[in-house]
């Protein structure tokens, strides 16, 4: 497939990863609309590169929002989604607001690309869709077919697979080309930094360089194991899946090297030079699997793809981001909580 052949629309383009694809591929010369309502991402994202950008402020939990923005032959890189936090973990606002939001936006998604004729959709799924039993110490790596009997952990991870089952039967029925995606742990530049609502690398990242004007707390005992990508590793996947996959098939996108929480944390001090305990929560009602890896066959097999850069690399880029992105004085998150 021609990447330049067509126009490209990147959901939630202002985002972490979606600001690296869009930037990647406006950087080729490449038509690229961003679409986003800006709920989670942010202008700043796209900030080096908007002039070769078309933004478009958009809503896809509205069905004619939604329609509206695809065009026949676009290729959709489609990563826009609901996603929670701590606050979430747990209690019914999660179910409500993270099933309803995320069936809903991939439903108008995937039904308006089917409806416009797109010629490709890059579907963004997520590791949760594994079922929870399979992610406990002395488990072998996740295998892609091993979504099926599905259990997954909590509702993202549903959400998730129903857009995956979307994109399957919209590829049976309709013939609409697509191909899934499962990211594990991506960690880099450009990431959500609420202290309560990012995620964990990031924000470990910020709370070793707010300390000690504010606390340095860790949920759990730091013994969970998982695996961390570097955004550009999954850029590039993601650009090789799109261009040679076209029948829904799932690949997983991670690394083989498992790290426990308390080895990410160690990492991350010992980045910022300072001397800091964090303090571990160990009666903080952690959730989540006990052990999250990839194995990475398939995607290796039939896109010849495999991880370039080490956790040590992507720690240190996502550290320095959030260290220059603190020192510009920004609230990262309109709050400075």
């Amino acid at each position: 497939m021609n990447f330049k052949e067509h126009r490209i629309v990147v959901t939630g383009g202002a985002g972490f990863i979606g600001s690296h694809v869009a930037e990647r591929l406006a950087g080729e010369g490449l038509e690229v609309i961003v679409a986003d309502n800006l709920e989670r991402g942010e202008l700043r994202n796209i900030e080096s590169f908007k002039d070769k950008v078309t933004f478009m402020n958009v809503d896809l939990r509205d069905q004619r929002q939604t329609e509206k923005l695809f065009l026949e032959d676009d290729l959709v890189f489609h990563l826009a989604f609901k996603v929670g936090g701590i606050p979430y973990t747990g209690a019914p606002i999660y179910f409500s607001e993270i099933w309803t939001d995320g069936v809903r936006i991939n439903t108008n998604v995937i039904d308006a690309c089917e409806k416009a004729g797109v010629s490709r959709l890059l579907f963004t799924s997520s590791a949760c869709v594994y079922p929870g039993h399979l992610q406990t110490a002395g488990q072998p790596p996740l295998r892609e077919e091993q979504v099926l009997p599905a259990m997954p952990d909590d509702a993202y991870g549903w959400s998730k697979l129903v857009g995956e089952l979307q994109c399957k039967w919209y590829f049976d029925v309709h013939g609409l080309e697509s191909v899934i995606v499962r990211p594990f742990n991506v960690i880099g530049e450009r990431e959500y930094l609420d202290r309560t609502l990012g995620h964990f690398a990031p924000v470990m990242c910020r709370k070793v360089l707010e300390w000690p004007d504010k606390p340095f707390e860790v949920h759990g005992d730091g013994s969970r194991i998982r695996s961390f990508t570097y955004v550009q590793d999954v850029v590039d996947m993601m650009l090789l899946a799109m261009q040679n996959i076209h029948d829904a098939t799932a690949f997983n996108v991670g690394t083989h090297e498992e790290t426990t929480v308390k080895e990410v944390v160690d990492k991350i001090i010992a980045l910022s030079g300072v001397e800091v305990q964090p303090k571990y929560l160990l009666d903080y009602p952690v959730t989540g699997v006990e052990r999250r890896i990839p194995d990475l066959t398939r995607t290796f097999n039939i896109l010849g793809w495999s991880p370039k850069y080490t956790l040590d690399y992507g720690l240190k880029k996502t550290f320095d981001w959030v260290k220059n992105f603190l020192a510009k004085d920004e609230s990262p998150d309109g709050t400075n909580s």
